[in-house]
Parts: C-alpha cells; structure tokens; sequence
C-alpha cells in the first residue's frame, strides 16, 4: 500500500497536463474557426487604423511610432497565423495537439494585440512648423 502514495503523486502532476493537450486535440477544428474569426476581427482594426492614418497623413500629420510598431507586430501575427493555418490543413494526427496550443496561443496574441489598439490615445502626432515664412 506504501506504493500506491507515489503513483497517485504522479498521476495528479501527469494528469492535468495529459488533459489539456487532449483538449487541444480534440477541439482543434474549433479553434480553428475561432482563430479565423479574431484574426477577421484584427484585421478588421488593422484596416481602420490604416485609413485613419492615410487620411491623418494627408493633412501633414506623422503616425506615433507606437502605431508603426503596432503595425508591424500586426504583420508578424498575420504571418504565423496563415503558416499555422496551413499547417492544420495539412494536418498528422500526432502533430494536432501541437497545433492546438499553438493556435491557443495565437488566439491569446491577437486578443491582447487588439485590446493594444483599441487603446491608443491618438494614432498622429502634428507635423512639425513650417519654417523659414
């Protein structure tokens, strides 16, 4: 009976994780079509700031280069987002709980990226004075 102490340790250390990447598994295609939708959504905010910046840029203003790196972080997460999703498409089977956690993952990155954007102050700075009038 002394044994059985032991293994039952193990077990509770073993267990959650063993859990977790069987739910990766098996909710893969799930995540999928979430990761599909948020990157939509980020996209779509993308596209907004983009506008704003061009039409900011039109009248002499500067976008904040919080905004350009916001940019292109935006870029680098569209990247490996579309590598992941061609990755799950040509799927193994063993591969899908890796790819489950790296789609969670990916799903987490966009919704703190997002919430980043959704929280600039103020997307230009005023160009400087003209001189020399």
């Amino acid at each position: 009976m002394e044994f059985i102490e032991p293994i039952l340790g193990i077990f509770k250390c073993v267990c959650p994780t063993v859990c977790k990447y069987v739910q990766y598994h098996r909710k893969l295609n799930e995540n999928v079509k979430n990761l599909e939708r948020v990157l939509q959504e980020f996209n779509s905010q993308k596209e907004d700031i983009e506008a704003t910046l061009k039409a900011e840029g039109d009248q002499g203003k500067k976008p904040r280069t919080e905004v350009k790196n916001w940019l292109q972080n935006v870029q680098r997460i569209n990247s490996k987002a579309q590598s992941i999703e061609q990755e799950v498409k040509k799927r193994k089977y063993f591969l899908c709980a890796r790819l489950g956690k790296d789609v969670d993952a990916k799903i987490q990155e966009m919704k703190d990226c997002h919430q980043k954007g959704c929280s600039f102050i103020s997307l230009v700075i005023d160009a400087p004075p003209a001189s020399g009038l």
